[in-house]
């Protein structure tokens, strides 16, 4: 088990913080993405059911067919977002954990002041 002091607590709350920055800017981003690629889906699926013939079944089929591509984008830019959301969510839940930690430590080696040649 590693024992760390306050000056380590500290810079591994820095580190946290500069993780989750990152994550952030990646969730932003992974968001940026889906939006585009949701966007992207609905204008190529009123475009197909515009052209499409035939029963309201026969046109939704030929609707799927002709936009699964956009589809599976979507799906996939969809997946990226909520994994990019959750690993988020991950690093703020460690560092709430590692600031309770480092005030127990603070309060540990406050109670435990120990003095030179004392």
């Amino acid at each position: 088990m590693t024992v760390l002091n306050p000056v380590q607590m500290a810079e591994a709350i820095q580190e946290i913080m500069t993780e989750k920055s990152r994550l952030a800017v990646a969730l932003t981003q992974a968001d940026a993405e889906y939006t585009t690629a949701k966007r992207d889906y609905e204008y190529a699926r009123a475009l197909a059911y515009r052209d499409a013939d035939g029963t309201v079944k026969d046109r939704d089929m030929e609707v799927d067919r002709e936009t699964i591509d956009a589809r599976k984008r979507c799906d996939d830019a969809g997946i990226a977002f909520r994994y990019a959301n959750t690993r988020l969510r991950d690093k703020r839940d460690d560092l709430s954990a590692m600031q309770t930690l480092s005030k127990d430590v603070r309060q540990a080696y406050g109670a435990t002041s120990w003095e030179p040649g004392a």
